[in-house]
C-alpha cells in the first residue's frame, strides 16, 4: 500500500478521476423507485363472452419517468365476470361489473370492468335476423340506453322483458344467444321471414309469459323444451312449416290460455297430456295431418271456448 499513497500524493488529477469514477459507479447502480402506477384504459364495457381486451400498466419514479420492465402482478376482483392473465388480457366469463387490479411493491391501480350481456344478446340478435333491413330498427346497434330501441321493452331496473319485432321484415335463423335474455316475458316475432329450426335453448327462458313465432317459414320439429316454460300463457307457432310429433310436454305449463299450433304439417296423434291444461281457453290444431283419435281427455278443459281440430285425419268417434 505505501507505493500507492506515494504515487497518489505526487499525482492530484489522478485522485480527482478516481472519486469522480467511483461516485458515476456508485449511481449507476441504484434501480429506479416506482412512485405510481397507472392502468390504461380505466374502464371498459364487454359485450360477449369471446370479447377480450387488453389492459396496460405504466409505472413511473418520483420524476414521472417510467420505468420499464416492472413486473405486474393482475388480479381480478370477481373472477365470475372476467378473469386477467399475467399480460393483462381480460376475458369475459358472466354478466356483471368487476375490479381488475394492477401491483407493483406496494402500489396498485383499478380499472372497472362491466359485461353488458343484455346489449351483447340484443347485437347478436340484430345482426343475426338481417337488422339493417328492418323496417323499423331505431337505436339498434347504438349506444343510446336499451329501452329506446324500436320493439324493445324493459322494466325499472333496466332488464329486458319484451321482444316486439313483429311483422317487422326480420330474415334469418332465431339466435340461440337470445337464451342470455333472462327476464324475457314477451316475445314476439310474428309475420316475418325466419327459416330454420325453433331453438331447443328458448325453453330455458323461465320468465317467458308469451312466445309468438306464428307466420313464418320455420321448420323442424317443435322442441319439447318449451313444455318447460312453466309460466308461458299464450303460445302461438301456426302459420309455420312444422313437422313431426305435437309434445306431450306441451301438457305442462298449466297457465297456458291459448294454445295455436294450426297451419303446419304436423304428424301423429293429439297428445292426452293436452288435457292438463286446466286454465286453456282456445286450442287450435287445424290444418295438420294428425291421426288417431280425439283425446277423451279434451274433456278435461271446463274453460275451453275455441276448438279448431279440422282439417287432420283424425279417426274414430267424437268423445262424449
Amino acid at each position: 500500500m505505501e507505493p500507492i499513497k506515494r504515487s497518489l500524493s505526487r499525482s492530484p488529477q489522478c485522485v480527482f478521476w478516481l472519486v469522480v469514477l467511483a461516485l458515476a459507479g456508485g449511481c449507476g447502480t441504484e434501480p429506479p423507485v416506482p412512485a405510481s402506477i397507472a392502468i390504461s384504459p380505466d374502464s371498459a364495457t364487454l359485450l360477449w363472452f369471446d370479447e377480450t381486451i387488453r389492459l396496460t400498466a405504466t409505472v413511473q419514479d418520483l420524476d414521472g419517468r417510467t420505468i420499464s420492465g416492472v413486473t405486474i402482478k393482475w388480479t381480478s376482483g370477481d373472477e365470475s365476470v372476467v378473469t386477467v392473465d399475467a399480460a393483462g388480457l381480460v376475458k369475459v366469463v358472466g354478466k356483471g361489473m368487476a375490479s381488475v387490479r394492477a401491483e407493483v411493491e406496494e402500489l396498485e391501480a383499478l380499472s372497472t370492468v362491466t359485461v353488458d350481456l343484455q346489449r351483447g344478446a340484443l347485437v347478436k340478435i340484430y345482426e343475426a335476423l338481417g337488422g339493417p333491413g328492418w323496417f323499423e330498427n331505431r337505436n339498434w346497434g347504438t349506444d343510446e340506453p336499451i329501452h329506446s330501441w324500436s320493439g324493445v321493452t324493459t322494466d325499472t331496473v333496466g332488464n329486458v322483458v319484451g321482444l316486439h319485432l313483429g311483422q317487422n321484415e326480420l330474415t334469418g335463423r332465431i339466435p340461440v344467444e337470445m337464451v342470455v335474455l333472462e327476464t324475457l316475458e314477451h316475445l314476439n316475432l310474428t309475420e316475418n321471414d325466419l327459416t330454420g329450426l325453433i331453438p331447443p335453448e328458448l325453453g330455458r327462458l323461465e320468465t317467458l309469459r308469451v312466445l309468438a313465432l306464428e307466420r313464418n317459414a320455420l321448420t323442424g320439429p317443435i322442441p319439447p323444451e318449451l313444455g318447460n316454460l312453466t309460466k308461458l300463457y299464450y303460445l302461438r307457432l301456426d302459420g309455420n312449416a312444422l313437422t313431426g310429433p305435437i309434445p306431450p310436454e306441451l301438457g305442462n305449463p298449466h297457465n297456458l290460455f291459448s294454445l295455436s299450433l294450426s297451419g303446419n304439417t304436423l304428424t301423429g296423434p293429439i297428445p292426452p297430456e293436452l288435457g292438463n291444461l286446466q286454465n286453456l281457453f282456445s286450442l287450435s290444431l287445424s290444418g295438420n295431418a294428425l291421426t288417431g283419435p280425439i283425446p277423451p281427455e279434451l274433456g278435461n278443459l271446463a274453460g275451453l271456448s275455441y276448438l279448431t281440430l279440422s282439417e287432420n285425419a283424425l279417426t274414430g268417434p267424437i268423445p262424449p
